[in-house]
């Protein structure tokens, strides 16, 4: 069985533990999801007849970062929450070390419980069908989980802070420091790493990124390109599928992808969030203001989404824009891993023998 991570709920237990605001540890977090999103989708995908799932052949970019970071598509309910638990664990007594070298003492917060549970897709719903744009679009704004596949519901509940005695006998300028070794310097829009604190750096010792940057860079870069169907490869696939929108009445986007990322963007917009695209692709959303889940504008906005994705399945139909764009995708991620074999061996031996403990 292939489970679809439940990219929310990750997101949800990285931000509960860690402040982690700096976009250099954010990127190859969000390669990763993406990576396990698009390989869940691959080889769990159910045809648009109903009939039996089909599979399809995983990148071989991805079968590299699988083994980097220890996290497989098909890892059972049980293994993800023992490593989980590890992994948390292990950064709580990193955080301690690392407090400890700046002078400050921090109890590592062993309390945390980590579950990991199996959601059952919604019966009868599937996405992939005509039916489901005209009643739900995308399902970005009418309230329905688009799944067609079981996916993996992840859960945090943080134990009581060991640290909050202690930090309620600090005096505020103590307070300040203790939480700067912790959280870092504010670093305004350029990444610093000496400004980082011991959170970031558990982070960052967690993902091996620190002993090599070059490629994480070069997978970042490469990886938004797939993650979009924007790399030069893809131009003639979007060409289609670009012209055929158009005679549907609908401009304005690249891709597919993008499409469906501008609409999520717009909703969060809509509902009061302030949203920033980075570089890599990757989206953050801050809310200055009280968050309207419900603004006059939706009604309006649901009929748009509704009215774009019929006509983006209809089109995506046309093209076999699926079927091309996953044949590209394998060739892109097999030319990437042709040019840096070396780097990516180096980087997944690394990482598999400091989860052995070698």
């Amino acid at each position: 069985m292939i489970w679809l991570i439940d990219i929310v709920s990750v997101i949800l237990i990285a931000m509960s533990n860690y402040r982690l605001r700096q976009q250099a540890t954010r990127r190859f977090g969000s390669v990763v999801l993406a990576m396990l999103l698009f390989a869940g989708c691959a080889n769990g995908a159910t045809d648009t007849d109903g009939g039996a799932a089909t599979t399809r052949q995983l990148g071989a970019l991805s079968e590299f970062v699988f083994r980097i970071t220890g996290v497989y598509p098909d890892e059972s309910p049980e293994a993800m929450e023992a490593r989980l638990t590890s992994e948390e664990r292990a950064r709580e007594e990193f955080i301690s070390v690392c407090m400890a070298e700046h002078g400050f003492v921090y109890l590592p917060n062993l309390g945390t419980r980590i579950s990991v549970t199996v959601v059952s897709a919604e019966q009868g719903v599937n996405a992939d069908t005509r039916a489901f744009a005209e009643e739900f679009g995308f399902g970005i704004s009418t309230g329905l989980s688009v799944r067609n596949a079981d996916s993996i519901s992840i859960r945090s509940e943080m134990g009581a802070d060991p640290n909050a005695a202690a930090l309620a006998l600090m005096s505020v300028a103590e307070r300040a420091a203790w939480e700067a070794a912790l959280w870092g310097e504010v670093q305004d829009g350029s990444w610093d790493p000496a400004l980082a604190g011991c959170a970031d750096a558990a982070h960052r010792a967690a993902s091996h990124s620190v002993e090599f940057p070059a490629i994480q860079a070069e997978i970042d870069r490469f990886w938004v390109g797939l993650t979009f169907d924007t790399a030069p490869e893809f131009a003639a696939l979007n060409a289609e599928w670009v012209a055929c929108m158009a005679t549907e009445g609908f401009s304005g986007s690249q891709s597919p992808s993008l499409l469906r990322q501008s609409l999520v963007n717009e909703l969060m917009t809509l509902r009061g969030g302030v949203v920033e695209v980075d570089e890599y692709g990757v989206t953050s959303v801050t809310w200055p203001n009280f968050t309207d889940m419900n603004p006059a504008g939706l009604p309006a906005f649901t009929e748009r989404e509704i009215a774009t994705a019929v006509a983006n399945y209809d089109c995506e139909s046309r093209v076999d824009y699926d079927q091309r764009r996953h044949q590209i995708n394998l060739a892109l991620q097999q030319e990437f891993v042709d040019r840096h074999r070396n780097e990516l061996e180096a980087w997944a031996e690394y990482a598999e023998a400091i989860r052995a403990g070698r």
